[in-house]
């Protein structure tokens, strides 16, 4: 007889597996590797998903994007706006506000990042060799609080490359947990 940790972490598995399949009938494995980011979160599970090189790219840096599929089996689609208020709803279903110091930084904007932006994350490390390559600061993810809610931000490149300036993003949770992107 398994414990309850053990068939949670059964039940999570599942969820990620059918979130796989769903996902693998609009980006098929034989085109795409789709890697699992941060699990399942209450229902969300999110994927970063990279196109294969197939030998026709010519910019040597492979596609790249973020999908996140629902407990329900539906993929996370529309405006910036629908999927802000989507990102509010996993954020209070995971009472981010109260909780947001019992998360690293780079879990919470990995997060924001899969419906929010676009993009590779600025990890920590990366952050501190960008800050060299450019001569200037380059952030690593930050969680903070602000007024009534949360601000958090991070930086992105393109995948593998950082050639181009990061794009920084500051996103504002307030306590009603709506989200707002400011400063894109």
């Amino acid at each position: 007889m398994r414990s309850p940790a053990e068939d949670e972490f059964y039940l999570r598995q599942n969820r990620i597996a059918a979130a796989r399949s769903v996902l693998e009938s609009r980006f098929p494995k034989s085109r795409y590797n789709n890697g699992c980011v941060n699990g399942d979160i209450n229902g969300w599970v999110f994927f970063s998903i990279v196109a294969k090189d197939d030998g026709s790219r010519t910019d040597f840096c492979p596609h790249h994007e973020y999908a996140v599929v629902r407990d329900n089996g539906t993929i996370v689609a529309g405006t910036q706006a629908e999927k802000l208020a989507e990102l509010g709803k996993i954020f209070k279903s995971m009472q981010l506000i109260e909780n947001y110091t019992n998360l690293p930084a780079q879990d919470i904007a990995e997060i924001t990042l899969c419906l929010a932006g676009r993009d590779v994350l600025v990890d920590e490390d990366a952050a501190e060799r960008l800050s060299e390559m450019k001569g200037r600061p380059v952030s690593a993810p930050e969680v903070r609080l602000h007024r009534n809610g949360l601000q958090i931000s991070f930086a992105s490149v393109y995948y593998g490359m950082a050639v181009d300036e990061p794009v920084r993003y500051v996103i504002e949770v307030e306590a009603d947990y709506t989200v707002k992107a400011a400063n894109q």
